[in-house]
This record gives structure tokens, sequence and C-alpha cells, in this order.
């Protein structure tokens, strides 16, 4: 793995890390009492504050990464993330699960 690799995956780690510990406090804590919209206009300077932070810090302990490369890493990986039910349900042609965790029936098999 290249530095910049390593170094994008730091990254991305440090973000998705404080926006797991972020979210749920912004939904619990602050969306019951000033709404959605209020709540994330004080989280975003909050997470921007701290992807700051974390790209001064991979970027000082990986000297000779390339940035831009860290950064494509990390946006990379922040967009798998959400993409991935997607992704695998089209890699599995969307098998499901029926009733109890019993396998759904295909439109092609007898049924009994």
């Amino acid at each position: 793995m290249t530095l910049s690799a390593r170094a994008g995956l730091l990254f991305f780690a440090f973000c998705f890390t404080a926006g797991a510990i972020l979210g749920p406090i912004r939904v619990t804590a602050l969306e019951p009492s000033i709404g959605a919209t209020a709540a994330v206009a004080i989280e975003a300077p909050i997470m921007l504050a701290l992807m700051v932070l974390a790209a001064r810090a991979v970027l000082s302990r990986q000297r000779c990464a390339n940035p831009v490369a860290v950064g494509l890493i990390g946006l990379a990986l922040k967009r798998a993330y959400p993409s991935m039910p997607t992704v695998v349900a089209a890699m599995t042609r969307g098998i499901c699960k029926g009733q109890a965790g019993e396998p759904a029936s295909s439109p092609g098999l007898d049924q009994r």
C-alpha cells in the first residue's frame, strides 16, 4: 500500500469517527430543541474544523504523501459507505430474506 493510500485511509478514519460521534449528539441533543436545520448548521463548522485538524495531522505525519491523493482516497471511501447496500444488492442480484430469515421465493422456482 502506498504512503498516500495509508494516509487517505487514516484521514477517512479520523473524519468518519468524528461524524459517528457528532451525528448522534446532533440528533439526540440538538435536533429536538432547535430543529434539524439549525442542528446541522451548528455541527457543520465543527466537522469542518475537525477535518482540517485531521488533514493537518495526517499530512504532518506522512510528509511525502500526495495531498490530492489523500483527499481523493478519503472522498472515495466516504462515497463508498452510503452506496455499499446498493452495490451489494446489485452483486447478489437483489436476493432478499423472507419472513423470519427464510429465503424469499424466486419467481422462477416451484412453490410447494
